[in-house]
């Protein structure tokens, strides 16, 4: 799909238009947002325009004379005074992107058209899969969110288009380097960054665990045992143990659609062996397995009844963990070294970014650019920080109170080391492994593997996989 070449007005936009990373301020209270975050986000909407504005070729879209362009481009391509387009956004993300769509029509609104923008809830973990297996393109939506992995197969496709070109070189400069990376393919930019936090790490009660405590997971287990708490790490969902394998150095790939996997090695073996040990601990210190509730249930209802004292999760507990224990209780760190072959070894993770896109068939191809950008610009993502605790990647964002100052984000990149793109490492082949009905053997056995069950349950997994029809 070849970049659309700008427009005249496109030009004159470009050269005239000086700054784009905020949006118009509105009120916040149909968000989840608390009085506090909205004061946040209130008091540094002027220090996110000053701190950007010795950038070089940025949008002011709060410019009137900015705003009355944009609008002419959107007014284009209304049909019968409507612009219509649908959007898909995660369930949890639903009423803040609700909200600052709302934001978005009031500040291009024009009497002679009205917008139709219809919300759906897709996660970022299934939008790909149902646009590239749409076979009606009128079901797809003009903007979804992904996963930074999901850019390749989506380009390759021709399902979704290059960031426009008015707005490309905005969006280069105003985030963080490996985010334009993730969003690109062959040096194409086709994705909107929008959140730097999408692997996991550890969240902790600071009253229980301290920060030496929370360096290995066997001092954890032992502080938390005898507080008569818990550490939680799902064992039983392949996303969180594969951690275990890159760490034991299992050879784990995606090459160019093509899964290696050498699960049934030495390296898995030590990687099930330090699972293993750890699940000793079931119920006395450890727990791995959410049962039939799920993580984020789990994790919510046990911080709130003070069964657990750590999680290993992600951002997106971080505001339901900081109301039950009380923010100033709260503190994050990377994961924990885990014992492994005899020696403490540093426990690795998938991580990644996740990204705002345009399908290739918009009918409204200017204005879904347009939102795009504006729902992924600085202010937007300073307050989808506030509201729901997800790590932007704009610079600007990055360096401002209280970013600067949350224990997540120093947690994220203190993890980064030991992280691994989730698209170099799994292929849509590789979930389908057996890795967590491994884990739940593990689990119900409390570790109690012999050395030959550990390798017949490894081939099996690779069973697993090698059988997989795709």
């Amino acid at each position: 799909m070849k970049k659309r070449k700008l427009s005249a007005l496109a030009a004159v936009l470009v050269m005239s238009l000086c700054f784009a990373s905020c949006g118009e301020s509105g009120d916040d209270k149909k968000t989840s947002t608390t009085e506090k975050s909205t004061a946040l986000a209130s008091e540094s909407e002027q220090s996110v325009q000053e701190q950007s504005a010795d950038t070089s070729k940025k949008f002011d879209i709060e410019k009137p004379e900015t705003v009355k362009a944009l609008v002419e481009k959107i007014k284009a391509e209304a049909v019968d005074g409507v612009v219509a387009l649908k959007f898909w956004c995660a369930s949890d993300d639903m009423t803040f992107e609700k909200n600052q769509i709302e934001k978005f029509k009031e500040t291009f609104s024009d009497p002679s058209f009205e917008y139709k923008i219809s919300v759906v809830a897709v996660g970022e973990d299934e939008s790909a899969g149902k646009v590239l297996e749409a076979t009606n393109f009128d079901n797809i939506p003009d903007i979804f969110s992904t996963n930074d992995y999901d850019i390749e197969a989506l380009a390759k496709a021709e399902m979704i288009v290059p960031v426009d070109e008015m707005f490309a070189e905005t969006v280069k400069t105003a985030n963080i380097d490996t985010s334009i990376t993730v969003s690109s393919y062959n040096n194409t930019l086709y994705a909107y960054p929008k959140t730097s936090d999408n692997g996991y790490f550890l969240y902790y009660d600071k009253r229980v665990l301290s920060e030496e405590d929370v360096k290995d997971f066997d001092t954890m287990i032992e502080k938390s045992a005898a507080a008569g708490k818990n550490v939680y790490m799902n064992l039983t969902n392949s996303w969180y143990s594969t951690s275990f394998f890159l760490t034991a150095g299992c050879d784990i790939r995606n090459d160019n659609g093509k899964q290696i996997a050498n699960f049934d090695s030495e390296e898995g073996f030590n990687a099930v062996k330090a699972m293993c040990h750890l699940a000793e601990k079931s119920g006395k210190g450890f727990a791995g397995s959410p049962g039939t509730i799920g993580d984020n249930t789990y994790i919510s209802q046990w911080f709130i009844e003070g069964t657990v004292s750590a999680a290993v999760c992600g951002t997106w507990m971080g505001p339901s963990i900081k109301r039950a224990l009380g923010e100033e209780n709260v503190s994050a760190a990377k994961l924990p070294a885990v014992l492994m072959n005899g020696q403490q070894v540093q426990l690795h993770s998938f991580g990644g970014y996740k990204l705002m896109t345009v399908k290739a068939q918009s009918k409204v191809p200017f204005t879904s650019q347009l939102l795009a950008y504006y729902l992924t610009s600085g202010k937007p993502q300073f307050e989808r920080y506030t509201a729901r605790g997800l790590i932007p990647t704009n610079k600007t964002v990055l360096t401002m109170d209280p970013v600067t100052n949350d224990p997540a984000v120093k947690a994220i990149e203190d993890q980064r080391p030991y992280s691994h793109a989730q698209g170099e490492v799994a292929s849509g082949m590789y979930w389908s492994y057996d890795l967590g009905e491994l884990g739940n053997e593990i689990i119900n056995k409390k570790g109690a593997l012999t050395d030959e069950e550990i390798r017949e349950g490894l081939k099996s997994v690779v069973r697993s996989g090698t059988t997989a029809v795709w």
